[in-house]
């Protein structure tokens, strides 16, 4: 898949492989209210990052309720 970049407060968000809550704890090693406390965290996706196994910063969605691969410009 190739993913689809949309413009959204100033970073690239990739259209592909957005996770729920339990999805990307379990993608982090990490319990799911741990994730959930963090979401709103400034440090959130360099957070995740360091958790990811590919090393992906993840960014959450209060539209959507998920969240999303973030890359940076």
């Amino acid at each position: 898949l190739e993913p689809i970049a949309t413009e959204k407060s100033g970073k690239k968000i990739m259209a592909f492989g957005s996770l729920i809550q339990i999805e990307l704890a379990n993608r982090l090693g990490v319990h799911s209210s741990t994730v959930y406390k963090r979401r709103y965290d400034s440090d959130f996706p360099q957070w995740s990052k360091s958790r990811d196994p590919q090393g992906i910063a993840w960014e959450y969605s209060e539209d959507t309720k998920e969240f999303y691969p973030v890359e940076n410009k």
